[in-house]
């Protein structure tokens, strides 16, 4: 194994002391300053056989221009990226709309009441299923009850119609 300087970072916030070295990337946390500069330093020792027998070697220079290539905002990438974004989202707010303006459409010519020829012959069958229904006397008292009652109310109005159709 190379006999091979590094550099350590020490760090104490309150009673933990802490050990990095960013160039083989390891941490360490210790209570006691001794002690754990031993652990870190067994931690960085293992690391650096490790790289040895594996033939691994750390280039900083290439380290440091990968870091700067990453950290660089890429406007031109932002822009593209947001452009889909907010073409699909209206996209789907549109197909959305659609989708609720055909279903309430549908419900409205459904629901909506027909009058000219379509209205009178729904008018004739119904009338036509009505007269082709047997009636109980019951029923048939409420109804002749019902209509009296509505002479009696409108019978000035239905003179009235008489005497103008004379």
């Amino acid at each position: 194994m190379k006999n091979k300087n590094f550099e350590v970072k020490v760090e104490q916030k309150e009673n933990i002391f802490k050990f990095s070295n960013s160039e083989y990337e390891i941490y360490h946390k210790s209570e006691n300053l001794e002690r754990g500069f031993s652990e870190f330093k067994e931690m960085i020792h293992k690391k650096i056989k490790f790289f040895n027998e594996n033939n691994i070697s750390i280039n900083k220079e290439n380290m440091t221009k990968t870091l700067e290539t990453n950290t660089k905002i890429n406007f031109k990438d932002i822009i593209i990226k947001n452009s889909i974004r907010f073409f699909f989202t209206m996209l789907s707010f549109f197909i959305i709309m659609l989708v609720i303006v055909s279903l309430s459409s549908s419900l409205i010519k459904k629901n909506e009441i027909k009058g000219g020829r379509q209205f009178w012959k729904n008018f004739e069958n119904e009338l036509e299923k009505f007269s082709k229904k047997e009636i109980d006397v019951k029923s048939q008292e409420k109804i002749l009850n019902s209509i009296k009652r509505l002479g009696e109310k409108y019978k000035p109005f239905l003179e009235e119609i008489r005497d103008i159709t004379d």
